[in-house]
């Protein structure tokens, strides 16, 4: 290559490579404000947390019961949900005995409402088969029912209760009764 060919193609060079390094950091400039500006994945995606309607501690120590809806779903049947709620570095047990095809449904298995007058009491409710319209937690002939530490175990049952029902008292295996909740109402069906 003659002498001034080879001073432009180095001059070319160095000028690509000085525009490229100072575009770089340009864009690495502009992606640092971008990031900085935008909140953080696990903030934007991080799911929102349902206000309970009460929480009690459980006869475990350590872990805690909220109650976080008590709802009418149908004409004659409200639908419960709660949480076990295990505030420990450790899994928690929160049912034992294991007593066979029953096992899945221990955590519900003894609960019921009471109604507005404290002394009715609305049992949960059975399938045709007999067994309870309520969560599966674990299967049949499974020793132990266990929260996870730092977790919650969610469960729920339906039960049959009156349409005039407005108010009542949830018991829980376990736990203090949720005393004088009411029961909503379901919202309307959209475009109504």
């Amino acid at each position: 290559m003659p002498l001034p060919a080879k001073r432009y193609f180095v001059t070319i060079t160095l000028f690509l490579l000085c525009s490229s390094l100072g575009l770089q950091s340009a864009l690495s400039a502009a992606q640092s404000k971008k990031k900085s500006a935008a909140p953080t994945k696990a903030a934007t995606d991080a799911p929102e947390t349902a206000k309970p309607i009460a929480v009690h501690e459980f006869s475990v120590e350590g872990v805690d019961v909220a109650l976080m809806e008590v709802i009418r779903t149908a004409p004659e049947v409200v639908t419960v949900k709660w949480e076990y709620r295990n505030k420990t570095a450790a899994p928690q047990k929160l049912a034992v005995d294991s007593k066979g095809w029953s096992d899945p449904y221990r955590l519900s298995w003894d609960t019921y409402l009471l109604g507005a007058d404290g002394k009715t009491q609305i049992k949960i409710m059975k399938d045709s088969d007999g067994r309870p319209v309520a969560a599966r937690n674990g299967t049949p002939n499974q020793l132990d029912i266990t929260v996870p530490a730092k977790k919650a175990l969610k469960t729920w049952a339906k039960y049959s209760v009156p349409a005039d029902t407005k108010t009542v008292a949830v018991v829980l295996t376990g736990v203090e009764p949720f005393e004088n909740v009411e029961v909503k109402e379901p919202p309307p069906p959209a475009g109504k």
